[in-house]
């Protein structure tokens, strides 16, 4: 069987009137996009069970694919409000460089992700053995998750503009998991 879902948010505020905080003058924070909302998360899904004699028992091959396109992690304009300001727009991400304040021990030239987070997919895998050698009842099952090794997940710190750094949470690390159940 397969399986596949899709999402797209067209996530805008599409009326925001605000003040500058340093300047206090009107600012039209309009199409703003929302945090935490990706535009598309995409999600593909497929089993296939082998053809086996019963008393062998029922094999399933599962897959499951998962991608999640960029997320905003600050609620700030996406058009800078002072074009002499960096700090007055969204910044995704900066090179780690002396230029950009980086002390030369640190300058490697990374990106380094300020009020974005890049999109990410995902990769798990496992195998059914349902009724294992005939034994009505018990199920092996032997899965992989997180094959692609990705390392991003939705939650993210940014303390980038005012403490000069940004913590991710780190995914869960690819797992290789056997388990085995019995049903009575």
């Amino acid at each position: 069987s397969l399986g596949a879902s899709a999402g797209y948010l067209d996530n805008k505020y599409t009326r925001w009137p605000s003040l500058d905080p340093l300047t206090l003058q009107p600012i039209d924070l309009s199409n703003t996009r929302f945090t935490r909302a990706p535009k598309w998360k995409i999600d593909l899904r497929g089993s296939y069970t082998l053809p086996l004699a019963s008393d062998i028992g029922e094999i399933k091959l599962n897959a499951n694919f998962s991608y999640v396109s960029k997320i905003i992690h600050q609620l700030i304009p996406a058009v800078r409000t002072d074009p002499n300001n960096p700090q007055s727009g969204l910044r995704c991400y900066r090179e780690r460089t002396v230029a950009n304040g980086y002390p030369v021990s640190l300058a490697d030239g990374a990106r380094v992700w300020l009020d974005c987070k890049p999109g990410n997919h995902n990769v798990d895998l496992s195998i059914d053995w349902k009724d294992f050698l005939g034994k009505e009842g018990l199920t092996l099952t032997a899965a992989v998750t997180n094959l692609t090794k990705n390392i991003w997940t939705p939650s993210q710190a940014n303390q980038d503009r005012n403490g000069g750094f940004t913590a991710f949470q780190p995914a869960v690390p690819r797992m290789w998991t056997i388990r085995a159940r019995y049903e009575f």
